[in-house]
């Protein structure tokens, strides 16, 4: 099965409050649990679609009909899926869209990958049509989210919370237009490489993760083909949670 790359979901990226937002935004990246929450507004006032990255399954419905508790869809990876940390699965939650755009919408429903998903809008009392979200990597852990300290209710998942910038791609053939970042800093989705093991008559360590203190999770013997699907500094990801240092790499 091919890994997908998890790439930001709109076709323009017009942030128009990162998770250090003071307007509302603070509560959740400050407070005792956190979270790393991003206001997209997309291309205008109007009303752009969300598009799924990757293969999306539905894991929780929540305000739908009522006029006082914000529309919320936690969505999760059907599989694992490449992001600028690593191969991981990524659960997330998406808020404020319409009754009328998650109407026939159900729990173990999956958006495959580039359909539309619902639009922005004002659902609970926002101000100005945008969609709210939040993403962390692992699995769906009910209920979906957690009050802290400061009375944010922030993600929970069974991985951990991450800034969007960490988990998501921005592919630039999709996301043709970047009118607002808020600061934050999108990697380009990168291209697959094949490349081989070189380290003469000795083994590669494979690392859990991209540091030479993380834990040695298996060993390439010389000339072991491998697929290269991101980096992270001199770290390059060939698997999941499969790190190896990019100067026993090379192109043959």
């Amino acid at each position: 099965m091919a890994l997908q790359y998890f790439t930001y979901p709109f076709k323009t990226m017009g942030i128009s409050q990162s998770y250090t937002g003071s307007y509302s935004h603070e509560k959740y990246s400050t407070g005792n649990r956190k979270d790393y929450p991003i206001d997209e507004a997309g291309s205008d006032t109007g009303r752009d679609y969300m598009y799924a990255p990757v293969d999306l399954v539905v894991e929780k419905i929540y305000g739908r009909g009522s006029s006082r508790q914000p529309n919320t869809v936690w969505l999760q990876t059907k599989n694992k899926v490449i992001t600028p940390i690593g191969v991981c699965y990524v659960c997330g939650r998406a808020t404020h869209m319409s009754d009328a755009d998650i109407r026939n919408l159900k729990v173990g429903h999956v958006f495959k990958a580039g359909a539309k998903m619902f639009r922005e809008y004002v659902d609970g009392g926002a101000t100005g049509n945008h969609i709210h979200m939040t993403w962390g990597t692992g699995k769906y852990k009910s209920p979906g989210w957690k009050a802290n300290n400061k009375g944010a209710y922030v993600l929970i998942t069974t991985g951990s919370n991450k800034k969007p910038e960490q988990i998501f791609f921005r592919d630039k053939a999709f996301t043709k237009k970047v009118r607002s970042t808020q600061g934050l800093d999108f990697k380009t989705k990168p291209s697959k490489k094949t490349m081989y093991v070189s380290t003469g008559k000795s083994r590669l360590n494979v690392r859990k993760s991209y540091s030479t203190t993380s834990a040695v999770v298996g060993k390439l013997k010389n000339g072991t083909k491998v697929t290269v699907y991101c980096t992270r500094g001199n770290w390059c990801c060939i698997g999941a949670n499969m790190w190896v240092h990019k100067k026993y790499l090379k192109a043959k």
